[in-house]
């Protein structure tokens, strides 16, 4: 955090692509059980694009690094 308050708790659930994302949260079965978190939890859920296959934070760095001049 950078500022503000951290929210609490994050869930964080890979799918193999947006669409699947999307048809997951829009799914009956998800739907049943959405008032359960609603109710309980104080927060939102995003669906966000997440990362090429292969990244890792490490190897973003290293790029980062490379091209940052180092005093």
């Amino acid at each position: 955090m950078v500022d503000g308050e951290f929210p609490g708790v994050v869930v964080i659930i890979a799918f193999p692509d947006l669409a699947r994302a999307h048809a997951w949260y829009a799914s009956d079965a998800y739907q049943a059980i959405l008032p359960l978190r609603t109710r309980n939890s104080d927060g939102g859920a995003i669906i966000v694009d997440g990362v090429p296959e292969g990244y890792t934070a490490a190897g973003y760095l290293e790029k980062v690094l490379a091209g940052s001049p180092r005093s």
